[in-house]
């Protein structure tokens, strides 16, 4: 817990690119209470949506350092990978982990 009441929360993430030609990905993180079945739409917190080209058969890693400020006690982090295809966001990839604040 840092002097102004919040927590320091680092994320990182990485997008792998398997095909032939470059994509766009889009990534974002959230943070809720653990066991929540939508965590995107129930978040204390969520990171906006970031996006990186990713060249073929490349990868590109993005990494967030926010502050938030939320109660203390046990949460799960959720990032979101999506890729953008024909202009929509396609989901993609999720990965999460518990933290304690």
């Amino acid at each position: 817990m840092r002097d102004d009441g919040t927590s320091a929360v680092q994320v990182s993430a990485r997008a792998e690119n398997a095909t032939d030609a470059p994509i766009i990905a889009g990534m974002f993180y959230s943070i809720a209470a653990p066991d929540v079945p939508t965590p995107w739409r129930s978040a204390a917190f969520n990171a906006p949506i970031r996006f990186v080209q990713v060249g073929a058969g490349e990868s590109a890693a993005l990494a967030w350092d926010d502050a938030v400020q939320l109660p203390a006690g046990m949460y799960t982090v959720t990032i979101w990978m999506f890729q953008v295809e024909d202009g929509r966001l396609v989901l993609r990839d999720t990965d999460a982990a518990e933290i304690t604040l």
